[in-house]
């Protein structure tokens, strides 16, 4: 038998499915750590192979462990293992080569059963308390609402609570200064490998703090500091994203938070990096300081029906101070709304995806270059083999198809027959302010290759994508956005019309002859009114109330009206507002005769500018 100095795996797609598959059934922590550790050379840096020892440097274990984890990959069925060629040779001479040929010819081994699940072991990695108060948690009495709203729960097991800890083994650590913030920030366990659904549920942390900070007494918000900690209720975590309150699902969001965490620098050049003024290697410091998995009870409690309940579990995470900054500065980058979280796996990616790519400026013209969905998907997962992507678009069409038989999803997916065709079938979806229409040809087999060909048609505002998500959008300085309520008309845009026109005094409103893309004017009860991006929220919720008065209608009806109209406006231009500002202060010109006048000229301003704007200041400086 031949003897090796080392061993070589070369990573691909198929390897990297394979290896997760391990790393979900394996029970042991430091094998896990070991696999995710693999992942992350191929998912994140892009590696085709990779030695053991490199990989024992990379998890921090020991070789015997590395060599136990690399024989449960050769154990797989259909694995080719022969000599590595002088290609992969490094300082070793007689190397191994573990390949895997291609996802058919492989065997999975089967799934270990969980019956008889062994507590003993798990059960020392829970933090068991009995009192928040010794962990310095303070829970506001409304911050989780009513907790008689929660679904049925399943009755608690005495091996339940370390079902749910498995795996929470932290041991390595490792210290970080900020130089900017000049902070010091203990940070532990350094590999793992995330998913798009841990992305959401990275989102829902993200809006659990914002709620968390905003229910706190006043005197305990200006004692913030690093060391608190904010606790996440799993059973709050399962309301949000919809999922039935059994042990599979609470497993599920206890071990993405886990590889989240494990993941965390990695994490945070992803999910910061092209909108965090911070370098990448400061990343880490947004997630620092995770606590772990705890209960607030050592034994189960006992219901009126004398059956076990299941106790609170929650995830306590030590945020940076800093991380508040970013939220108030960016808070339309974090999803906010209720119904968006509660989007099936792939449809909220889909939603996610698009929003960064409408904030960064280059939505628009995938839009338009997009016919069917597979060229979408290929835009969004452009980093993705083909076979992925085709996956993809099977995923998308079964959860739409999915989502039509749950009657909660109405509100956000409808679908209609296509005459002369009895399979195919019409989708119009709305993923949070994304307006699709998709002409499906096999919903029934999402899997049919013909579904990828699906013609597609997509539209977006902008402003709605934004108020749909629960921020602010102001128009007089663009995409300003601060954390609110998100408000329920913001679809109904033909609905306000429609209502206004109710209101006879509605069609005496005299609007400007000129469809102009700068402004718009109109003249109400006599009184004159051109509204352009340089209006003031004084100055508009004047003319709002004015309006409001006169019609005799409701004030948030005239408002989303004339909002949604000022949200198609352009700035005015060949004239900045710094300018109209300076004008109007050093010639003590009103600043709204300023504006009348430029968009009087518009097709003049120009030669107007090119002038030093002295025909502007000459005439309004004459005229009375």
């Amino acid at each position: 038998m031949k003897t090796y100095t080392s061993t070589i795996l070369l990573l691909d797609d198929c390897s990297a499915y394979a290896i997760t598959q391990i790393a979900e059934d394996v029970k042991t922590r430091s094998i896990k750590m070991i696999l995710n550790t693999i992942l992350v050379a191929y998912k994140l840096h892009s590696r085709t192979e990779i030695e053991l020892k490199e990989v024992a440097k990379n998890s921090e274990m020991s070789i015997a462990s590395v060599r136990k984890a690399f024989k449960m990959i050769e154990s797989i069925g259909g694995v080719e293992i022969e000599q590595a060629s002088p290609t992969y040779l490094t300082n070793n001479r007689n190397v191994k080569l573990i390949k895997f040929p291609d996802l058919s010819s492989i065997e999975m081994m089967p799934k270990p059963s969980s019956d008889g699940v062994n507590v003993k072991g798990s059960s020392s990695r829970t933090l068991i308390i009995k009192s928040y108060e010794k962990e310095n948690i303070y829970i506001p009495d409304d911050y989780r609402s009513n907790k008689n709203e929660f679904g049925t729960q399943m009755p608690m097991t005495h091996s339940d609570s370390s079902l749910i800890a498995f795996g929470n083994t932290i041991e390595k650590s490792k210290l970080y200064r900020n130089p900017i913030s000049r902070q010091n920030n203990l940070v532990q366990s350094t590999s793992g490998i995330i998913n798009e659904f841990d992305v959401s549920i990275i989102d829902l942390l993200f809006q659990k703090t914002v709620t968390y900070f905003s229910t706190l007494p006043e005197d305990r918000f200006n004692r913030m500091d690093s060391t608190i900690r904010v606790p996440f209720f799993i059973e709050d975590l399962l309301k949000e994203k919809s999922l039935p309150d059994v042990t599979e699902n609470r497993m599920a969001i206890s071990e993405s938070i886990i590889r989240i965490w494990n993941s965390q620098y990695q994490v945070h050049d992803q999910y910061f990096s092209r909108y965090s003024e911070s370098t990448a290697q400061e990343h880490f410091q947004y997630f620092a300081g995770f606590r772990g998995l705890s209960a607030n009870a050592e034994e189960p409690l006992i219901d009126e029906n004398g059956k076990l309940s299941r106790p609170y579990v929650s995830v306590n995470v030590n945020w940076n101070p800093d991380i508040f900054r970013y939220i108030k500065n960016h808070s339309y980058y974090i999803v906010q709304n209720v119904s968006v979280n509660k989007f099936p796996t792939t449809l909220y990616t889909f939603y996610r995806k698009l929003r960064f790519l409408m904030m960064s400026k280059q939505l628009r013209p995938i839009c338009q270059a997009s016919e069917t969905l597979l060229d979408i998907v290929t835009v969004l997962w452009s980093s993705e083999s083909t076979q992925t992507q085709f996956k993809i678009c099977t995923r998308f069409i079964s959860d739409i198809h999915k989502s039509f038989k749950r009657p909660p999803n109405l509100e956000f997916i409808t679908m209609s027959d296509v005459q002369g065709d009895d399979r195919a079938k019409v989708a119009d979806l709305n993923l949070g302010g994304f307006h699709f229409t998709i002409k499906i040809p096999h919903p029934d087999r999402p899997e049919n290759a013909a579904n990828r060909k699906s013609e597609i048609f997509m539209e977006y505002s902008e402003r709605e994508v934004i108020e749909h998500s629960g921020a602010k959008y102001t128009v007089s300085s663009g995409v300003k956005c601060s954390g609110t309520l998100p408000n329920p008309l913001i679809y109904k845009r033909k609905l306000i019309l429609n209502t206004l026109k109710r209101y006879s005094k509605f069609r005496e409103i005299a609007f400007g002859e000129i469809n102009s893309e700068y402004y718009m004017d109109f003249t109400v009860d006599g009184h004159y009114y051109i509204l352009t991006r340089y209006a003031t929220d004084a100055e508009l919720e004047k003319i709002y109330l004015h309006v409001t008065d006169w019609l005799d209608a409701e004030y948030e009806i005239v408002y989303l009206y004339f909002e949604e109209q000022l949200g198609r406006l352009k700035n005015l231009p060949w004239i900045t507002l710094e300018t109209l500002n300076s004008i109007s202060t050093e010639y003590f010109i009103e600043r709204n005769r300023i504006i009348e006048f430029v968009c009087q000229n518009i097709r003049s301003m120009k030669r107007i500018q090119r002038d030093g704007y002295v025909e502007l200041i000459s005439r309004l400086s004459t005229s009375t």
